[in-house]
């Protein structure tokens, strides 16, 4: 059969009718064939070499569902890790995966796969620019920036995290005039909105050829962002732009100022601190669970794996939900833009743990998914009572939320999240 693959299956010897003097003759026919045999070998020699590789992912994939069965979990365990589409939704192929290109990784939050995946649709034709978002800051306060990137310099400007809310979709009439094909990056609840946009408009549909997701645990008021650069000592004035996320796990935050200098501080212990205890979370958020952001095309977000930690490059999770999403995603990968491997639904599940407990498991039974009977966990329960708390106490007592220090906050944050890990 491999020699089949080759186009040399004549040289393959049925060992029912060997004998010394057959093998002597099919051995003569095979020295005085070299040349040709040479050539078959170097023209069929890459796709038999890929096919090969596909075993692997088909191997990996087996494997998954006997570690899955082994998993199946106990009765009682809120997450359901043999039933990823639940919590994911549809999809064909999920991936985790880091951009080549080094500078394209520095001023990411994670693996800078969005980055490097619009940069190869702009530079090969595929789009004519890109809705992008990055944060602004004018006049010392905090803002966005939405727009059309037309230029890989562009997108590459709007690289990285913003953990703030943002009305984008009002911005859509950005997206209605520009002349040409468009791919989008939004937030789960944008994209939701965005798709029914496109259902009643045939002309917004036909020009935006791509959606891509962000995976999101929920947005927050401007509040979260000012109230840890203070506890940072960090000042806008002369600022231009924030970095909520960059560099190596939870990485750093910064700000960049107009003379080109920039100061940073710890994007855990402040920004992270505030956003994962649920201050300043927008209501609306606490009972969402399109967290993958269903109505994308692909979506994009961390793998927040122990095992994934001793990764020297940080990856990005990827779900990949359409046909056209996988061809092109493989494209830039077989490109060489994108480094790519698989990753099951499972280990993506695993990769969003706590985000999804607190969206799936600990919601009062009115707001939590169909079919998840039973009364919830203790732990649950305390959870999402304390990140109800947390976020009328930010928005009432703004001026006495000031006065404690970061550090609390930030051990304060650890144990909820400890609540949610079980």
């Amino acid at each position: 059969e491999v020699l089949d693959y080759f186009e040399l299956g004549r040289y393959a010897i049925d060992f029912s009718a060997l004998s010394a003097q057959s093998l002597w003759d099919e051995f003569e026919a095979f020295a005085a064939g070299e040349k040709d045999i040479r050539a078959a070998i170097c023209l069929h020699y890459d796709e038999v070499l890929q096919s090969s590789r596909q075993n692997i992912v088909y191997a990996r994939r087996v494997l998954d569902d006997i570690l899955a069965e082994k998993a199946r979990r106990p009765v009682g365990t809120p997450l359901d890790y043999n039933d990823p589409d639940r919590y994911i939704g549809n999809y064909l192929a999920c991936r985790k995966a880091y951009a080549l290109d080094e500078t394209i990784r520095e001023n990411s939050a994670s693996g800078g796969v969005v980055t490097a995946f619009l940069c190869w649709l702009l530079k090969t034709g595929r789009i004519d620019g890109a809705w992008v978002t990055r944060s602004e800051i004018r006049d010392g306060r905090l803002g966005y920036h939405t727009f059309i990137a037309v230029t890989e310099e562009e997108i590459r400007s709007a690289s990285s995290s913003i953990y703030m809310d943002m009305p984008l979709l009002k911005h859509i009439d950005i997206v209605r005039k520009f002349p040409g094909r468009v791919a989008a990056v939004l937030t789960p609840c944008a994209m939701r909105g965005l798709a029914g946009l496109m259902q009643r408009d045939d002309a917004l549909a036909d020009k935006i050829v791509l959606r891509l997701g962000l995976y999101c645990s929920g947005n927050h008021s401007p509040k979260a962002t000012y109230l840890s650069l203070e506890q940072a000592k960090v000042s806008l004035d002369h600022a231009v732009r924030m970095y909520y996320r960059r560099g190596h796990w939870r990485g750093k935050a910064g700000v960049l100022y107009e003379d080109g200098s920039e100061k940073t501080f710890s994007y855990a212990k402040t920004v992270c601190a505030y956003k994962n205890a649920y201050f300043f979370e927008c209501g609306r958020c606490m009972t969402c669970q399109d967290h993958f952001a269903a109505a994308a095309d692909i979506s994009f977000g961390d793998i927040w794996l122990k095992e994934m930690k001793k990764e020297p490059i940080k990856h990005t999770g990827c779900v990949i939900r359409s046909r056209q999403a996988l061809e092109l995603y493989q494209a830039a990968v077989d490109d060489g833009a994108i480094v790519s491997s698989h990753i099951s639904g499972r280990d993506v599940l695993r990769s969003q743990k706590r985000a999804l407990m607190f969206k799936f498991a600990c919601a009062p039974a009115k707001h939590r998914e169909k079919g998840a009977e039973g009364k919830c966990k203790w732990n649950l329960r305390l959870a999402y009572y304390l990140a109800g708390k947390n976020r009328a106490f930010s928005e009432k007592h703004y001026d006495s939320l000031r006065r404690i220090p970061h550090i609390v906050i930030y051990y304060y944050m650890c144990f909820i999240r400890v609540l949610l890990s079980f």
